[in-house]
């Protein structure tokens, strides 16, 4: 089960810091949106800061096959790249 927000929130308190700080550290405005929506960057800072893995924070997140997730990518390089590696397994099969 994800975690909740609040535990997001009080875990990084613990370590001695917030979303806001690792935002600025990070360069970006904020990174609030990474407790309610899938945002991989953000989860990798907010994991780092915990000392966890972003799959260990969100595992409703990660559930999805890191394969099936790259061929529905929006990127035109790593969809081309799975397209190739697809068809070659396909025919070897």
């Amino acid at each position: 089960m994800d975690w909740h927000p609040a535990q997001v929130k009080m875990a990084l308190e613990m370590e001695g810091t917030n979303l806001a700080k690792l935002a600025r550290d990070h360069g970006y405005a904020h990174i609030n949106d990474v407790l309610s929506r899938h945002w991989v960057a953000a989860e990798l800072i907010v994991a780092k800061a915990l000392g966890k893995k972003a799959e260990e924070i969100w595992p409703s997140r990660y559930a999805r096959s890191r394969e099936r997730a790259k061929a529905l990518t929006r990127n035109a390089q790593v969809r081309k790249k799975f397209a190739g590696a697809l068809k070659q397994a396909r025919t070897q099969s």
